[in-house]
């Protein structure tokens, strides 16, 4: 059975204080709820120098008391697990968990006729909308790109874990005056054109930095990451399509295990489409044979829609040189 736990909690930002709400399809004895809410889910994971829209939840049949106090969920806390629980042959409770832990940006409710929703637009960070959000980055002469990243990070952003690592070569040559951004989206391109500067080698990705389940995360491909998931034949809908001369785009059943930075692998043998003009006469079997990064996840669903394609995670990974 599809599974999703949403559970929304009030903070200090929240318009008024209220008991933490979960919707999800296990009931307390953890056995399945057939009469669980159709719940519709689009949210994203990307590095934040190639940013993509904000997340958003729409849950069906809510009370008619959340569709009034809507505005009281806006700044509130949510978590959102998602995957699959048990009962279909092929379905791994082993793959479900938490994919987002963050802030309601904006939420509303809606009604017409018999159809009443909560809509909520989610974002994978916590938000104050009452502060200015204060990132500021000053870099030392030998101090390397990590440390300095990680300093403002942890000044904007108290407590969060940060994971990961940027080359240890990212070292600049003499003070660098520092400039206050204002949000994410700015200080990771920021970080990723400078890092390009430092290191001007055509192969280099640049530093990047992403919010996932377990914090932020500081990659760059020189580094190795520590997880590596194997695809199997029956996690997978559909074809491998090719997108670009490098990158394919991996459609599964929802899953929570796969992030950005991570190696992922495909099975041998499994159907690969190749789109037009899309240079695919110049690969070959052999860029199945290695590891494959993590670009970037999109977790895509509708609870009740009843086909394979509405219960999906959607990767889009690179070769790994």
């Amino acid at each position: 059975m599809r599974y999703y736990a949403v559970t929304i909690s009030p903070t200090k930002q929240s318009a008024v204080s209220f008991a933490p709400i979960t919707f999800g399809t296990l009931t307390q004895a953890k056995t399945n709820n057939g009469s669980a809410l159709l719940i519709e889910i689009d949210i994203f994971q990307t590095w934040y120098h190639q940013p993509a829209q904000n997340g958003f939840i729409r849950l069906k049949g809510v009370p008619f008391t959340y569709i009034n106090q809507a505005s009281n969920f806006n700044f509130a806390k949510i978590q959102i697990e998602v995957g699959m629980s048990k009962g279909l042959p092929y379905a791994n409770p082993k793959q479900a968990g938490l994919i987002i832990d963050g802030t309601i940006f904006q939420c509303f409710g809606n009604w017409q006729g018999t159809e009443v929703s909560l809509d909520l637009v989610v974002i994978p960070a916590t938000y104050d909308p009452n502060v200015n959000l204060n990132l500021p980055f000053f870099w030392e002469k030998d101090q390397t790109l990590e440390s300095a990243v990680r300093q403002t990070l942890s000044i904007g952003y108290t407590g969060i874990p940060i994971n990961g690592k940027f080359s240890d070569n990212l070292i600049y040559t003499e003070d660098m005056w520092g400039f206050n951004y204002k949000n994410l989206l700015s200080f990771g391109e920021a970080i990723n054109v400078l890092s390009k500067q430092v290191l001007p080698d055509p192969d280099y990705s640049g530093a990047c930095i992403a919010s996932t389940s377990t914090g932020f995360l500081l990659y760059d491909n020189t580094y190795t990451p520590t997880k590596t998931t194997q695809l199997a034949s029956t996690d997978i809908i559909g074809n491998i399509t090719w997108i670009k001369v490098n990158m394919i785009q991996v459609k599964v059943v929802m899953r929570h295990d796969i992030e950005v930075g991570q190696y992922i692998t495909v099975p041998k043998g499994i159907p690969v489409l190749n789109i037009q003009n899309n240079y695919s006469q110049y690969r070959y079997t052999y860029g199945f044979k290695g590891n494959f990064t993590v670009d970037s996840v999109r977790h895509v669903g509708n609870s009740r829609q009843p086909d394979g394609d509405s219960w999906v995670t959607i990767i889009n990974a690179y070769i790994t040189p």
